[in-house]
Order: structure tokens, then C-alpha cells, then sequence
């Protein structure tokens, strides 16, 4: 869970066009931490065929939840992935790993 919710918002550090908005985060973040969890489906069929139909949450439910994440554990994940961040940059300002993938010198 911290992994997951740090590493949205290294994301959001690292590159600031990932996310259009601060709702668009909200929600992808949301989104991504309701998704560590398996979610509960119900068998349907349609025309014969069968098909697998999840819940899906709602926009109030998914502000709460961002609302509950960022009081509960935000600020501790932001620390760390701007520790993260400053940490990876080298002397050029370049990320290791990232810009330069392959690089063994």
C-alpha cells in the first residue's frame, strides 16, 4: 500500500505533465489503491455468453477515499518520494535508470 501511494506521487514529482490536474491525481490515486485489493465480481450472462461484472466506486466515494489516503498517510509518502527523487538525481541531472536505462560506466 505505502509503495503504491508513493510511487503516484514520485510520479507526480518526477514529471508534472503525467497528471493533467490535481483531480485527475485525486482520482488515479484513488483508483490505484482500490485496486490492491481484489474486487468482489458477479457471474452474468448476456446473449449467451458469459461475463464477469465488477462494482465499480463512485465519484464521492472516490474523494473520500483520496480524502482518507492523503490525511492518513500523504504526507509521510510525499516525504519519501521527494527523498527518493533528490536521491536519484546524479551530478548531471539526469535519473539514473530512467534517462539513461542502460548505462553500465
Amino acid at each position: 500500500m505505502l509503495a503504491t501511494v508513493t510511487a503516484m506521487f514520485l510520479m507526480r514529482e518526477h514529471d508534472q505533465t503525467c497528471f493533467p490536474s490535481d483531480q485527475h491525481f485525486n482520482f488515479q490515486l484513488a483508483r490505484a489503491f482500490v485496486r490492491l485489493a481484489p474486487a468482489p465480481y458477479k457471474q452474468s450472462y448476456n446473449g449467451g455468453k458469459g461475463a464477469l461484472k465488477y462494482d465499480r466506486i463512485t465519484l464521492p466515494m472516490t474523494r473520500h477515499l483520496y480524502k482518507r489516503i492523503t490525511e492518513s498517510i500523504g504526507v509521510a509518502c510525499l516525504n519519501m518520494a521527494n527523498a527518493i527523487h533528490a536521491a536519484n538525481r546524479l551530478e548531471t541531472g539526469l535519473l539514473r535508470g530512467i534517462n539513461v536505462p542502460f548505462n553500465f560506466t
